[in-house]
């Protein structure tokens, strides 16, 4: 019996993109699946859209729901699911005809999360998204994952370009928080922290799409900046509670070096840092020397580091 994938879509506003999402999905070669469709309660025409895709596939469910945000609708979608395997798909993205297919490949009976790889898209020009250090057929504890992935820096935040067992999900109440930006990042630990059953599928399935008018993308970053402040310092909180200490010091690593990535991103000049952390601590867990020099230059030159 071939196991069922749950795909979950959270659908708002996007009903210029909305079919080409849908159509990578019902096409697929692999036909075992659960298509979910949250309408977040969309002004435009997004739910009659879902409504006409459930008319012509059996397999598709539609959630019509009052607007709460990316993470309310896909909380709603996995609460939905009953598949025994669930990807998520955002709506304005799309994956490959074959991708279920090439996931399959790599399920066996420990496994409760598959990374993949993903090309992005964005004004005419595409960057793949790469797990060169990982190997397939090879099922990986989370610390060897993240330190093969730190080493190459290609450890990437969406949830999207993976696929992940529902029960395990389930078990260790991975839901998304409300009400926030940049849910991925906020969840990135608690997955990895919860797992040391990991394998990895080499092939970007995944066809990320960076659109102008994207949330993420607006000018007004003072949300963003708030939220991304907010979720290190609850990253902090999770990883001084951790009793092994190289896991530990792996995870300060990654923080520290996200940290500096994101103040440069939003260019933030002033000498805030989040709750628990300064500037000790950056210098204290950057990941190697290379690190550790942007960590100086970040430290002793801000505004000059976040502008360059």
């Amino acid at each position: 019996m071939k196991p069922l994938i749950s795909v979950i879509v959270p659908v708002y506003k996007v009903e210029k993109e909305l079919p080409k999402c849908i159509d990578s999905i019902i096409n697929q070669t692999y036909t075992n699946l659960e298509i979910i469709l949250v309408d977040d309660g969309s002004p435009d025409d997004c739910g009659r859209i879902c409504d006409f895709y459930k008319n012509k596939d059996k397999r598709i469910k539609v959630i019509h729901k009052k607007n709460g945000g990316l993470s309310d609708a896909r909380n709603f979608g996995l609460k939905a699911a009953t598949g025994e395997f669930v990807m998520f798909i955002d709506s304005d993205d799309y994956i490959l005809l074959d991708s279920c297919s090439k996931f399959i490949e790599q399920i066996d009976d420990q496994v409760e999360v598959i990374l993949g790889e993903a090309t992005i898209h964005i004004n005419n020009k595409v960057k793949l998204e790469e797990r060169t250090n990982l190997k397939e057929d090879i099922t990986y504890n989370s610390y060897q994952v993240i330190k093969k992935s730190i080493e190459k820096n290609q450890f990437y935040a969406p949830v999207c370009y993976n696929m992940y067992r529902r029960v395990f999900l389930l078990k260790n109440n991975l839901f998304f928080k409300t009400g926030i930006l940049h849910e991925d990042m906020e969840i990135l630990p608690r997955i990895f922290l919860s797992t040391n059953k990991i394998k990895c599928l080499r092939y970007p399935f995944y066809q990320y799409v960076i659109r102008e008018d994207s949330i993420t993308q607006q000018k007004d970053n003072s949300k963003n900046i708030q939220d991304m402040i907010e979720i290190y310092a609850e990253w902090k909180e999770q990883f001084d509670t951790l009793q092994d200490k190289k896991i530990k010091k792996l995870w300060y690593s990654i923080l520290s070096k996200y940290i500096i990535t994101t103040f440069r991103k939003f260019k933030i000049i002033d000498k805030r840092y989040p709750t628990g952390i300064n500037a000790f601590f950056l210098i204290k867990n950057t990941v190697n020397f290379k690190e550790f020099i942007k960590t100086i230059s970040f430290i002793c030159f801000r505004k000059i580091y976040v502008r360059l």
